[in-house]
């Protein structure tokens, strides 16, 4: 029996033809390319002719998304891909005491020799996620992004005012158009509350509170925060509010996006039909999930899932 293990990369990847034995066969480099795969094929037919034996799966390290052109194509061609757990390779080099620096041969030793390391790799072939998990991953990188660029602006705000948080979260619409118009005490001071009021009710489509202006003026006036030397704060604070805009309006494309195709989902309804869940997080879940037959107890749903050890 023999085994290729493959670490995958953008351009090129390494791979590794062994034996039972755990012997070399044969070792290279491969473009990340049609011709590289297909350099590939051709040589583990020789590699089996010439040892008589069959390669019985090939072992690959699901890193970013570069191993999915290898798998389809390798598939195609009639093998079975392993996607190797970096968990499960990073615990085998600490058993070939490999240390911590990593190579690209290394590693494809290491994915090459896995079944022979415990058989029960050579029964499953990885987890695989419903498509719409690519979506729904975005969306979490977005929500992030939120999260961090409002990190970002209150971190400025504090310093130059302070009192801005008694008032406005970054939830609101009204809070974002006086960063990005105003920006600092010293503006919104030098403004009249009209036009403050005007702005706002514009901004709120009339559902500012009377007097909203008077007290974010007061606010301004009496600020305790330091001088905004040559704009820098304001500056990053504008760029800042329209980066968080942007990421806003993305994640409201992205939840459209998921709920529309989720509409014909019997298990996220049954999901989204607990308090707290809505559709979106339910969408999240069992696109994570997959088909739900992967899992041969509901224990290895839950430890996929990281709740369980």
């Amino acid at each position: 029996m023999l085994t290729l293990g493959i670490d995958t990369h953008e351009n090129a990847h390494q791979a590794e033809v062994q034996n039972n034995n755990e012997i070399v066969l044969w070792s290279g480099r491969i473009m990340n390319n049609r011709s590289g795969l297909e350099s590939l094929v051709e040589k583990i037919h020789v590699l089996e002719e010439s040892n008589g034996d069959k390669v019985i799966g090939i072992f690959v390290n699901p890193t970013a998304n570069y191993h999915l052109p290898v798998k389809h194509f390798l598939e195609k061609n009639g093998f079975t891909v392993y996607c190797v757990d970096t968990r499960v390779a990073k615990n085998m080099r600490g058993v070939e005491n490999l240390g911590k620096e990593k190579s690209d041969p290394e590693d494809a030793h290491i994915l090459a020799s896995t079944p022979w390391k415990s058989k029960k790799y050579l029964e499953r072939k990885g987890h695989e996620r419903d498509p719409l998990s690519e979506i729904t991953r975005l969306r979490k990188i977005v929500s992030n992004n939120i999260t961090r660029i409002k990190n970002f602006i209150w971190a400025d705000i504090s310093a130059i005012f302070p009192e801005f948080g008694t008032m406005f979260s970054l939830d609101s619409v009204t809070a974002l158009m006086i960063l990005e118009k105003y920006t600092t005490p010293e503006n919104i001071s030098a403004a009249s509350v009209k036009d403050i009021q005007a702005d706002m009710n514009m901004e709120s489509r009339n559902h500012t509170k009377d007097g909203s202006a008077e007290k974010v003026h007061a606010l301004a006036l009496e600020s305790i925060g330091i001088p905004d030397i040559e704009d820098a704060y304001a500056t990053r604070i504008r760029i800042n509010v329209k980066r968080l805009r942007q990421e806003i309006d993305t994640l409201s494309e992205l939840d459209k996006e998921i709920i529309k195709r989720s509409e014909n989902n019997q298990t996220v309804a049954y999901l989204s039909d607990i308090r707290g869940m809505g559709k979106v997080n339910s969408a999240s879940i069992v696109s994570e999930i997959g088909r739900i037959e992967q899992f041969d107890s509901a224990l290895k749903l839950q430890s996929y899932g990281g709740k369980v050890p």
